[in-house]
């Protein structure tokens, strides 16, 4: 569905229950609003390493126009990847909103491919004074600030390879002006939730009744 027909069975549903009328620009927040809960929903950690995104093939399918896999990028001397490198990265190749979040991360030198470990700054400093837990090229070790990620060791030839999940294009209602409109990047099987999740948020009825009220109306009658 596009965007208008979203507006569309919004404005049906919030007159089955009798709610009080939305503008554009509200509906716009409360749809922006309900794609980004209904991400969230894949991202919550199940056990260490593991996110709902990665559940099952339905999950993968439900964000797959969300996830890049990016070029690789070397650190600094220093050991760091920017942010805003990986930001660049990922601009480079989408149009629209350029917020993202880490979903996997490998490091690649010469044949061999790890996968780096995930370090808490409080154990960062104990890890480089243990020998079985220090960072090796094999096993690669890395914290993160707001600006970076820091890396050890060190060494500027391993090729980082992230695969990011980019926040949905937020989308625009303008019933003044149509070609001021923007549909989501989500796909079309995602919308009945998303329209539900909205409607929740609205406070016109729960997730469930939305969805079973959506689906009649979507339904030819017989």
């Amino acid at each position: 569905m596009i965007i208008t027909q979203w507006a569309n069975y919004f404005d049906i549903l919030q007159d089955k229950f009798g709610s009080p009328y939305f503008t554009d620009a509200e509906k716009s927040l409360l749809f922006n609003r309900a794609l980004i809960q209904y991400v969230a929903e894949f991202l919550p950690v199940e056990e260490p390493g593991s996110l709902n995104v990665e559940m099952d093939r339905d999950s993968i399918a439900s964000l797959s126009p969300l996830i890049y896999e990016l070029p690789a990028l070397n650190m600094t001397s220093a050991g760091i990847i920017l942010k805003s490198t990986i930001q660049g990265s990922l601009t480079a190749q989408i149009t629209g909103g350029v917020l993202w979040r880490e979903l996997a991360l490998k490091a690649t030198l010469g044949t061999d491919v790890n996968p780096p470990n995930y370090t808490r700054h409080n154990d960062w400093a104990q890890f480089l004074n243990n020998s079985f837990k220090s960072p090796t090229d094999g096993n690669p070790k890395y914290y993160e600030t707001a600006l970076d990620f820091r890396f050890l060791p060190i060494n500027t030839i391993t090729n980082y390879v992230f695969t990011v999940l980019k926040y949905p294009v937020s989308v625009v209602i303008d019933s003044v002006a149509p070609s001021n409109n923007v549909s989501s990047d989500m796909p079309d099987f995602t919308h009945d939730k998303i329209i539900a999740i909205a409607l929740e948020l609205a406070g016109i009825s729960s997730r469930d009744e939305a969805l079973i009220t959506l689906k009649n109306t979507r339904s030819p009658e017989v």
